[in-house]
């Protein structure tokens, strides 16, 4: 075993600490500071840490672990309730960024393959920020949050959905006659993954209390390993069917929300995703080249700014069409606006992929971060 791995490794998660107290004493997500620590230790500055395999397996696990977590906080009762101005929300708030963004690309001479990328980055909103955000505020339980949260969530799917396609096409393994396959076969799984852990997982595991004391699945900690296990195997399927692994580790987090037990869980898996998530945000920031920085600056400016006006756009538009006000529907599109995890998954899977290079790279990471650092003070001054 490389011992030295361990050494970075207590180094990357120490200093994901310091990075994260930082900047949320500015009322900022701690990702921000880990994605800034990974920056400044890695191999394009400071050094401290190396770009190895096992890292890259250890920020792997660490996006399925995100993934899976944020499926298991949805709350699927909440979003019935804005079920159909959500999925507006959620799609129109993808797809509109993810056009502006192809066409902003493009403008700045990037490639077409690349452009699409920057586009497919701007897509996602960060569930986790936006939520915690609208919690501080006390305006998530309000209909505008419930939107908010819900067109995330759906967002979310659209955006992983449309990754696999254009991963495909980019790929040549996919033709465009076949776009409608992928996305259906993308339903299909998501469908029997709802449908099983709903239906049949949940059901049975919500049965068990009426069993004697001493039945291994009575132990809140077996089932939490069971959870575990049921959130890497759906990741694996997935990756089996040629889609993202995330896409698997996500669904399956939403199909076992309605256990009745999960907030035990999510307490004893929350430990997991404080070890595996850091480490995940750190490996995602040491793969950003500051050296190309002088050349990503006013792209990263106008594409934040592209993606902001998207999701205002998108999202606006969608809320005025399910007939919010036009203050409502500002909110709405400003609360979308902060991008997070799902966009640095998806700039990390271009560039291990090798689809884009190290300037997009750095140019999307750059411009998710920008848009988290600008969309939540704007959504503190639209609520005020």
């Amino acid at each position: 075993m490389d011992t030295t791995f361990i050494l970075e490794l207590s180094i990357v998660l120490t200093a994901a600490l310091l990075g994260g107290v930082l900047v949320r004493k500015f009322g900022y997500p701690a990702a921000l500071g880990e994605l800034a620590v990974g920056i400044v230790l890695g191999p394009f500055a400071l050094g401290f840490v190396r770009d190895t395999e096992i890292l890259t397996i250890f920020a792997e696990l660490g996006a399925i672990v995100l993934l899976f977590y944020i499926g298991l906080e949805t709350d699927i009762n909440q979003l019935k309730k804005q079920l159909k101005p959500s999925i507006l929300v959620g799609v129109l708030g993808a797809i509109i960024p993810l056009i502006l963004g192809y066409y902003t690309g493009l403008l700045f001479g990037y490639p077409e393959g690349e452009s699409l990328f920057l586009g497919a980055v701007m897509m996602a909103t960060s569930i986790g920020i936006t939520v915690r955000m609208l919690s501080e505020l006390k305006q998530l339980h309000t209909k505008i949050g419930m939107i908010i949260m819900g067109g995330g969530v759906v967002d979310d799917v659209v955006a992983i959905i449309l990754l696999t396609v254009i991963i495909g096409l980019l790929k040549g393994q996919v033709q465009l006659t076949n776009i409608l396959g992928l996305v259906g076969s993308a339903l299909i799984f998501w469908i029997l993954t709802l449908i099983i852990g709903l239906r049949v997982i949940c059901k049975f595991l919500n049965k068990i209390d009426l069993v004697k004391p001493g039945f291994f699945l009575s132990n809140t900690e077996n089932v939490y390993l069971i959870f575990i296990s049921l959130g890497l195997l759906a990741a694996f399927i997935s990756g089996l069917l040629g889609l993202s692994t995330i896409i698997g580790a996500f669904a399956m987090g939403i199909a076992l929300t309605k256990y009745k037990h999960i907030d035990k869980i999510l307490k004893k898996y929350h430990s997991l995703y404080l070890f595996f998530v850091p480490i995940f945000f750190v490996a995602i920031g040491m793969l950003v080249n500051i050296k190309v920085i002088y050349e990503i600056l006013i792209p990263a400016l106008v594409i934040t700014g592209v993606g902001i006006l998207g999701k205002i756009f998108g999202c606006g538009l969608a809320g005025l069409l399910s007939k919010c006000s036009a203050k409502e529907s500002l909110i709405i599109g400003i609360g979308m606006s902060p991008r997070g995890e799902i966009g640095l998954v998806i700039a990390g899977i271009g560039l291990a992929s090798g689809l884009i290079g190290d300037a997009v790279f750095s140019l999307a990471v750059a411009a998710v971060a920008l848009s988290t650092v600008i969309g939540m003070p704007l959504l503190k001054i639209s609520l005020k």
